[in-house]
């Protein structure tokens, strides 16, 4: 048995394959196929970006535990198309892998110490303040910079974004956990 879409007139199996359930529909099917009301879906959400950002994120506020548990059970009868993705991603973007190793190794060791920040560490955002050039030398940072803790965990410091600085390789190799106004009294930057 086949079924006419009411959006784009083509002939289409009247199956869940085609159509979406719709109590009122004839037949118990919506009147528009799934790629009409997908069209649909998307042309409103690209014309009215913030309205379904903000309706997104009540919607997320709203139903995280769902949302959470949704996840889990896609992860635990998906696992393999989540590891494979998972993976392939990271294979693209090993540098933002590594920023992301990092936030995570500093937060570890910041719970462990007794110093972690409840606030959100933007990586990217301490990046561009710094122009992209080490906080000391003042050269440009490439894959390999570190990002380092001002004043370092070991000494007391937070792990919070005010307390995180991008510091090339050298640098954050010959710093360590030492003091920052000692470390900068050795580079010659204080008297």
């Amino acid at each position: 048995m086949n079924k006419i879409c009411s959006k784009c007139g083509s002939h289409k199996p009247a199956t869940l394959d085609f159509f979406y359930k719709h109590k009122e529909g004839h037949g118990g099917l919506s009147p528009s196929c799934k790629e009409c009301i997908k069209a649909r879906v998307r042309a409103y959400a690209a014309g009215n970006v913030e309205k379904k950002r903000s309706s997104d994120k009540i919607y997320r506020q709203k139903n995280r535990d769902k949302l959470i548990e949704f996840q889990r059970l896609y992860r635990r009868d998906n696992w393999p198309a989540v590891y494979a993705a998972t993976k392939k991603w990271k294979d693209e973007n090993i540098v933002r892998v590594r920023e992301l190793r990092r936030v995570h190794e500093g937060k570890r060791r910041a719970l462990k110490a007794g110093t972690a920040s409840s606030n959100r560490i933007n990586v990217d955002s301490i990046r561009a303040a710094q122009k992209n050039k080490c906080a000391y030398c003042k050269c440009t940072l490439h894959k390999n910079s570190h990002l380092d803790h001002i004043i370092p965990l070991a000494l007391g410091g937070e792990h919070s974004q005010k307390n995180l600085q991008w510091l090339c390789e050298p640098c954050n190799l010959s710093k360590g956990s030492k003091d920052p106004i000692a470390f900068a009294r050795t580079r010659g930057r204080l008297i």
